[in-house]
């Protein structure tokens, strides 16, 4: 399995000018713009924009980008791919599940096949079936999510990526509170 975590701060560490993050409903883009804010490359700035016009100015920031009309928004961007190639942190466009802008998308091949292998979708990767991967994180880390939890919040476990990864695994398992 994908993880999500993973997933996401991948796509805000790569060197593309732009990535896309499909979500399902705005609960999750809401905790889905949280988390990429603390996954973000340390010393890089994060902004939070509505509009094409904001980003363009901000090439060293990691620029989560939530338009109102994200159909249009799709077509101006297709129409302005090539203002975004000196980029040195990604754009990230949300955009809707079953949307305008995933429909918009589909009829723009150019920013489609720009935008290929830089898509994330984050419930997609979180369909899971938990035994099975609670038995691979036991594998894993020689622990249950309950007990690597108890072991990482006792600060036994060093804070790195990978283990901040493996807690965040272990309480999507059902370890912890």
């Amino acid at each position: 399995m994908r993880d999500a975590s993973g997933a996401l701060w991948k796509l805000a560490h790569t060197k593309t000018p732009i990535g896309l993050v499909i979500y399902s409903d705005y609960a999750q883009r809401n905790e889905l713009l949280t988390e990429l804010e603390l996954l973000a490359p340390s010393g890089i700035q994060v902004l939070r924009a509505t509009s094409l016009d904001e980003v363009l100015p901000q090439p060293n920031a990691l620029v989560l980008l939530t338009p109102p009309d994200e159909g249009a928004t799709v077509l101006e961007l297709d129409g302005r791919r090539e203002q975004f190639l000196d980029r040195q942190v990604p754009l990230l466009l949300f955009l809707l599940r079953g949307g305008e802008g995933l429909r918009v998308l589909a009829e723009a091949p150019g920013l489609a096949s720009w935008l290929n292998g830089s898509e994330v979708e984050p419930e997609r990767l979180q369909n899971i079936d938990v035994d099975a991967e609670t038995q691979a994180f036991l594998g894993r880390t020689g622990k249950s999510p309950d007990a690597w939890l108890a072991a990482y919040e006792a600060g036994e476990l060093p804070e790195t990526f990978e283990n901040i990864l493996l807690t965040h695994r272990a309480r999507l398992l059902g370890g912890g509170p």
